[in-house]
């Protein structure tokens, strides 16, 4: 389905977005030699260019919380490490912080199990809406630890409203700045 989605485009993936489900049978070792599979095949279909691969934490699924981001890191490294400079998390922030709340955790306790190194991208948003400071999810601890990411990553303002990315955009270049981090 990836490759003709991607030839209909005209263009190969440069990153492919995976969800990890909820099944609970399904180990961290699993996703890891998936995310493996899927980007060989991927790239041997479009001349030896594979796609980074980013798994997203999210609500109900087998990863939700820091813990278990921290869990399928540490699989992707034992398991599938030739991955792991172009593979990895896309952090939803969002996600995230409505995980915390539902189980009467702190925040900050999840996004400190997430392993910085692993962050390939973020997904800023607040319930799909654009984000602001008076959020409950604490953005100035977020691109505190958002400027600890010792490599490019990148930001999905993920908004279902097409006339608030602006919005979205101008927020996370007021926290991260204009100098030395990029933001697209």
């Amino acid at each position: 389905m990836l490759i003709c989605i991607s030839e209909r485009l005209g263009a190969p993936a440069s990153i492919i977005e995976i969800h990890p489900g909820s099944n609970q049978s399904v180990s961290m070792k699993d996703i890891a030699l998936a995310m493996r599979t899927l980007r060989q095949t991927y790239g041997d279909h479009f001349n030896g260019r594979p796609p980074g691969i980013v798994l997203e934490n999210r609500n109900g699924s087998i990863i939700e919380d820091g813990r278990q981001l921290r869990e399928f890191w540490t699989a992707l490294q034992h398991h599938a490490p030739e991955l792991c400079g172009s593979c990895g998390i896309v952090l939803d922030l969002s996600a995230l912080s409505n995980t915390a709340g539902l189980q009467g955790d702190a925040f900050e306790d999840y996004l400190g199990a997430v392993p910085v190194e692993g962050i390939m991208g973020l997904h800023i948003h607040t319930r799909h809406q654009a984000p602001s400071p008076k959020d409950t999810i604490p953005w100035e601890t977020v691109f505190a630890t958002v400027a600890g990411i010792p490599h490019d990553f990148f930001i999905n303002p993920e908004i279902h409203h097409r006339d608030q990315v602006r919005e979205t955009t101008a927020f996370c270049k007021g926290y991260l700045g204009e100098g030395g981090i990029k933001v697209s």
